[in-house]
């Protein structure tokens, strides 16, 4: 069972609508058990301050096999968890391993009785580090993944590129899609989807740049394929530039609206040790 607090007078549907659930999991969890200030209820109605709690046991959950890892949390509450992946680790299983960070949540949970399903709302590149968010339920599972959708969730990157980037700021808008000879490589093209990446110069030293940059849209290896599109591709990045210690690219900060207190909560990591 989880609890939610009603942030305004309402209806029990409308409060499920507001997380942005699908109307076959809306109609499972009216059709179960809940509660409405720790008392078993079935009434309709809500008023701002009310704490219910639903059987989201009824909804699918993803199990994955646990994989003992030392995670490093940013951040962890009673609805989702945020993780620091480090470079040269999977998101997800590829069907192939399950060494991944999902597995490594899995396993978190586990050691700690979090009775969690896994749900992976995002991801990043196996060379990638950064932070991660896994929702702990199916209600902020959903009304995370409408900010994704919707663009609403910050995501900002550290990336280190080769050469200096002479303007301070800029706009990425170059359209992106799968090159048709490179099959794990994607690129700059016409027939592609809108992708919009935005930047902002940290520092410049030695034909190197440090960047701030931000997504606007969320297509594969979007940052990648763009900086090298822009004739500066990032330090380290085999497939589009040249092999360094690692790809020099890190999802540094995110910001959302909690699924909970609905109010807006920024997520840092930690300070980088990225010379110029």
């Amino acid at each position: 069972m989880s609890k939610f607090t009603v942030n305004e007078d309402t209806d029990i549907k409308s409060f499920l609508e507001s997380f942005y659930l699908g109307k076959a999991k809306i109609n499972k969890l009216l059709s179960s058990n809940y509660y409405i200030n720790d008392k078993l209820s079935n009434s309709k109605s809500l008023n701002k301050g009310d704490i219910v709690e639903f059987d989201l046991d009824v909804l699918d959950k993803t199990v994955f096999p646990p994989y003992e890892y030392n995670l490093r949390i940013v951040y962890e509450d009673e609805y989702l968890v945020i993780v620091e992946k480090p470079e040269k680790m999977l998101t997800h299983p590829d069907g192939n391993r399950n060494d991944t960070l999902a597995n490594a949540i899995s396993y978190y949970y586990k050691k700690t009785k979090q009775n969690c399903g896994v749900r992976v709302i995002q991801r990043l590149d196996y060379e990638t580090s950064g932070l991660i968010i896994f929702p702990k339920d199916p209600l902020s599972q959903s009304f995370l993944s409408y900010q994704i959708e919707k663009n609403t969730l910050l995501r900002e990157y550290v990336v280190l590129v080769e050469g200096k980037v002479k303007q301070d700021t800029g706009v990425i808008n170059a359209p992106i899609g799968r090159n048709k000879y490179e099959r794990n490589k994607y690129l700059v093209t016409k027939s592609g989807k809108n992708a919009i990446t935005r930047y902002e110069v940290i520092e410049r030293n030695n034909n190197y740049t440090k960047l701030k940059v931000y997504l606007e849209t969320g297509r594969t290896h979007q940052i990648r394929v763009h900086f090298k599109h822009l004739g500066h591709p990032i330090v380290g990045d085999e497939l589009y530039g040249k092999i360094s210690d690692r790809l020099y690219l890190h999802a540094k900060r995110l910001g959302f609206i909690h699924p909970n207190t609905r109010k807006y909560l920024e997520v840092v990591s930690g300070d980088l040790k990225w010379n110029l």
